[in-house]
């Protein structure tokens, strides 16, 4: 599975490769995101898929086996580019944690590839992207279609264009499809990653809709720059009053005893689903680094 927080976005190209960088492959060094996404679909012009798929298997074999997950976004599989990328992939000296497949169009698309990886006894996990309406109809299908489903990712500027909604308006409404998207990767058991915030420079835009997503389930947000990956980290990192306060919680219904099933911690009523929910908390915040209460005993993975 793919950790939460934030998945910076990097096109497959160096900047050598391009006369006028936005961002580069070198980008991913930079940040101190929670995973990378190497872009060999829409961030790369089709004069440049081949370089691009060059200097993604250059830049896996230089990074090497890290703690941070690197994905690769493949091409679609609509397109002649696909299995070429899964391929050079697949036979990198390093792959890649998972491909990131685009526009999936429903649990058959997330077999092909699954059928590509396992013919070659691959480890690569799949991450099926969620861009249209009838995929958003099916994503818990899609979700459940591979045991090598590592997320269920959601893409709105497909969504909002396949609909005709203004594609950078960021206060267009595509919550809907986000909750369906969260719940078939809740029900499928898999992370749910949200999409792209295609506003760089609007950082308290970007906090408030990864603080709202955050309360809509999901588990990590897709970033397209460097500066947005410290804004997206701390968005979904528990906040000190958070864990301050699910320590009074998880604390209180310890001490109360097995045979106690409800109780009241700071006026709100209290029960083993919500226990559950804070103590799960306080592993996300420990693995984050934060300081947790020892005494509690919390397991390390959550």
């Amino acid at each position: 599975m793919l950790p939460g927080g934030s998945h910076l976005i990097v096109p497959g190209l160096r900047e050598s490769d391009m006369t006028d960088p936005v961002k580069s492959i070198e980008d991913a060094a930079r940040a101190d995101s929670s995973g990378v996404v190497v872009d060999l679909e829409d961030g790369v012009a089709p004069a440049m898929k081949e370089r691009a798929r060059e200097r993604t298997v250059e830049a896996l074999a230089e990074w090497g086996e890290t703690d941070r997950p690197v994905s690769v976004r493949m091409n679609g599989l609509e397109t002649p580019h696909a299995f070429e990328d899964l391929a050079a992939l697949h036979a990198a000296p390093s792959p890649p944690s998972a491909v990131v497949v685009p526009d999936v169009r429903g649990a058959a698309d997330v077999r092909i590839v699954e059928a590509v990886l396992d013919a070659v006894d691959s480890p690569i996990g799949i991450v099926p992207l969620v861009e249209r309406p009838g995929a958003v109809f099916d994503a818990r299908a899609i979700a459940e279609a591979s045991p090598r489903v590592a997320a269920l990712a959601f893409g709105s500027v497909d969504f909002r264009r396949s609909l005709g909604m203004p594609t950078l308006d960021a206060g267009a409404d595509v919550d809907l499809p986000r909750y369906v998207v969260s719940m078939a990767a809740s029900a499928a058991g898999v992370p749910a990653l949200d999409t792209v915030y295609l506003h760089r420079e609007d950082l308290d835009g970007l906090r408030a809709e990864t603080r709202r997503v955050r309360a809509m389930g999901f588990d990590g947000k897709f970033a397209t720059g460097v500066e947005q990956v410290p804004v997206i980290e701390e968005a979904f990192t528990p906040s000190p009053e958070e864990v301050a306060h699910a320590e009074r919680v998880v604390r209180a219904f310890r001490e109360a005893g097995d045979d106690v099933g409800l109780i009241a911690v700071d006026g709100t009523t209290v029960d083993k689903p919500v226990v559950d929910e804070q103590t799960s908390l306080l592993a996300r915040a420990k693995a984050a680094g934060l300081e947790v209460d020892p005494d509690l005993d919390l397991p390390d993975d959550g």
